[in-house]
Parts: C-alpha cells; sequence; structure tokens
C-alpha cells in the first residue's frame, strides 16, 4: 500500500514539474519573443538584422518546438505579431519570418493534425 502512494506521488510530481516547465517555457519564449519585435522595431527598416536577431529567434523556435503544445493563444498573437514586424522591416520579409511561421507550425499545427487523427 505505501508504495502505491509513493507511486501516485512521484507521478503527481512528475506531472507538476512538467507543467512547471511547460509555464517557464512559454515565458520564456514570450519575452525573447517580444525582444526580437521591440529589436526589430527600434532598427533602421531595409537592413539586413544582426545576427542577434537570428540567435533570439532561434531561441524561440528551439523553445516551440520542445515545449509549443502547452504554448496559449498569447504565444500565437507574439508569432503573429513578430510575422508583422518582419514584413513591415524591409522587402526580403520571408528570410525574417520563417522563423516565426515554424515557431508557429511547430507549436499549433503539430497539436491540431494529432486532434484530426483522433
Amino acid at each position: 500500500m505505501n508504495s502505491r502512494k509513493q507511486v501516485d506521488n512521484s507521478a503527481r510530481e512528475e506531472e507538476s514539474n512538467s507543467s512547471l516547465e511547460s509555464r517557464l517555457a512559454k515565458d520564456v519564449f514570450l519575452k525573447l519573443a517580444q525582444e526580437w519585435k521591440a529589436e526589430v522595431e527600434r532598427s533602421s527598416p531595409g537592413k539586413p538584422l544582426s545576427d542577434q536577431y537570428d540567435e533570439l529567434a532561434l531561441a524561440c523556435l528551439l523553445l516551440a518546438v520542445e515545449w509549443g503544445e502547452g504554448f496559449s493563444s498569447e504565444a500565437a498573437n507574439q508569432m503573429r505579431a513578430n510575422c508583422r514586424a518582419a514584413e513591415e522591416y524591409r522587402n526580403i520579409a520571408w528570410i525574417d519570418r520563417v522563423s516565426w511561421d515554424v515557431c508557429y507550425t511547430a507549436a499549433f499545427e503539430r497539436v491540431e493534425k494529432r486532434l484530426e487523427i483522433k
């Protein structure tokens, strides 16, 4: 009986940790994505973005791939806002936008496909 309680407690603790990690990943994603957008809006339009922007976008992409299933509509809205910022920034918007499109696909379309299968 005692070992059953330990297993139940362990499962609850693992679920709680997973939930905490998911929330943390979403919060970090939002912070980095908002920072990317703010920096783009402060930059001179039409010029290529520095590697710093690519690193922020890549970090967001990695978070979306690993933890995107737990992201909220707030994260989806931020991804769309970053796509718009990329489009407004320069004529070759796809270069800066692609990271945010892939973030959205990784985080949300994967979940939609899984729901369709069930």
